[in-house]
């Protein structure tokens, strides 16, 4: 299974905290250099806005299309999201999403 079958895998099991906190380098998965260093401006700026919208997603769900708190509004990204995608989830390695897809596996 590819890097994206991965994530979308994982997505539809409703682990966006999940697929988070890989892109984010923070999960018990992550493998060190998984692929965040030496990125383009333009790839690192869509895996930001990636982050941005599994944070989002993982706390309102992908059904929301804008939330406000306190005085400020936040929005998903979904399309900066796939961008990132076809340009290969450049943060996260398919061994990180492999291992971590195992252990949700229910």
């Amino acid at each position: 299974m590819e890097k994206i079958q991965l994530i979308r895998a994982l997505l539809n099991k409703g682990k966006a905290n999940v697929v988070y906190e890989l892109a984010c380098g923070i999960s018990p998965y992550s493998i060190d250099c998984a692929g965040n260093t030496h990125m383009e401006p333009q790839i690192e700026t869509l895996w930001q806005l990636a982050i941005h919208h599994l944070e989002f997603i993982a706390k309102y769900g992908s059904e929301i299309e804008m939330i406000e708190v306190g005085e400020r509004m936040y929005f998903p990204h979904p399309t900066e999201f796939e961008l990132w995608l076809e340009a290969g989830a450049v943060g996260i390695s398919e061994d990180e999403l492999r291992s971590c897809l195992e252990a949700n596996a229910n």
